[in-house]
């Protein structure tokens, strides 16, 4: 899932998705996390709080938990994908 994809869809998800599938997507993105840590480079922890410090100039983040970074390895191609928890009500204020 493309970080456009993601950004879209917290966007125009429907606001009455059960807390239970809420919970499932939220257990599923940590599950995810873990794994792609596990092989992580080094240099993810500072990238993760420089993008943490970009998008708190943009958008209201209360915690550091709310943006999940993943890395995956696929061949020789490694991938980055990053998922913010936001409401769209915090957007429309600022």
């Amino acid at each position: 899932m493309s970080l456009i994809s993601i950004i879209s869809d917290a966007f125009t998800k429907d606001k009455k998705q059960s807390v239970r599938e809420s919970a499932k997507q939220r257990l599923h993105l940590v599950l995810i996390n873990d794994r792609a840590n596990q092989n992580a480079p080094d240099f993810l922890p500072k990238l993760r709080l420089e993008i943490l410090d970009v998008l708190k100039k943009y958008v209201p983040i209360a915690s550091e938990d709310d943006v999940e970074i993943n890395i995956e390895q696929r061949d020789e191609t490694s991938i980055m994908e990053m998922s913010i928890s936001f409401d769209k009500k915090d957007i429309d204020n600022q």
